[in-house]
């Protein structure tokens, strides 16, 4: 089940995201569900509370008391995987909307192909992280999925998979013959002995630090073109 929220003080905004939303989905085999708000606070008291959690948030920016960009920093500090789509009359906050790793900034009145690639770009999304890593330890089988993992790590004759609940599975093979099981472009190779999921990356410099608060290195020869990689990455997840 998918969980969206539509939070804007137009209840004709809302309505038009709704219909437009139950439109999509009656071509898309996911369910759904959607849940309308007037104000941000009332949005941001579902976390608060732990009432319910969603998967996008169409947030507008321009409400009455707190506004939208206010409450989507707030709502960050509950959750770092929602994806929050900001509609605006003006470009004003597109900037701003990297702090709080936005999946898309909508100019009002709304494109619907601009709203209909993001959506389609969200079930790929949904669809690539059910995709796993089989691996077989000790003729134990385990499918790790990709959104699990955080880091590979080559040692000696090993590669160890990091994972965000901190395990960590090792497996006797290369990191390269594991770098081509990995089919997904959100792995990059940015070390002899290292490849990181991009999306559980929380800053870079000389190298990656990981959600899990771990650190990634980089080589350095590569360091550039490597970083620029990655922020290509994390640019191209945004579509404006």
């Amino acid at each position: 089940m998918i969980n969206i929220a539509i939070c804007d003080d137009s209840a004709k905004d809302r309505e038009n995201i709704r219909r437009y939303v139950s439109g999509y989905f009656e071509s898309n085999p996911h369910n759904y569900q959607a849940s309308e708000f007037e104000k941000g606070e009332d949005l941001l008291a579902e976390y608060m509370d732990e009432l319910r959690v969603f998967d996008i948030i169409f947030m507008d920016i321009f409400m009455s008391g707190e506004n939208g960009m206010q409450i989507s920093k707030k709502i960050r500090q509950y959750s770092e995987n929602v994806k929050i789509i900001f509609m605006s009359t003006s470009p004003e906050f597109a900037l701003e909307s990297y702090d709080v790793f936005a999946f898309g900034y909508l100019l009002k009145p709304l494109d619907h192909e601009k709203l209909r690639t993001l959506l389609d770009k969200y079930i790929k999304e949904v669809e690539a992280n059910e995709k796993s890593l089989t691996i077989n330890i000790k003729g134990r089988i385990h499918n790790i999925r990709y959104a699990d993992i955080v880091y590979l790590e080559s040692k000696n004759t090993a590669v160890i998979i990091h994972t965000l609940d901190k395990e960590r599975y090792k497996i006797y093979d290369k990191l390269d013959n594991i770098e081509l099981r990995l089919e997904n472009r959100r792995f990059l190779r940015c070390h002899q002995s290292y490849i990181v999921n991009m999306d559980h990356v929380s800053s870079v410099d000389t190298e990656f630090r990981t959600k899990t608060d771990d650190r990634v290195l980089i080589r350095k020869r590569s360091l550039r073109e490597i970083r620029e990689k990655y922020y290509k990455y994390i640019l191209d997840k945004m579509e404006w």
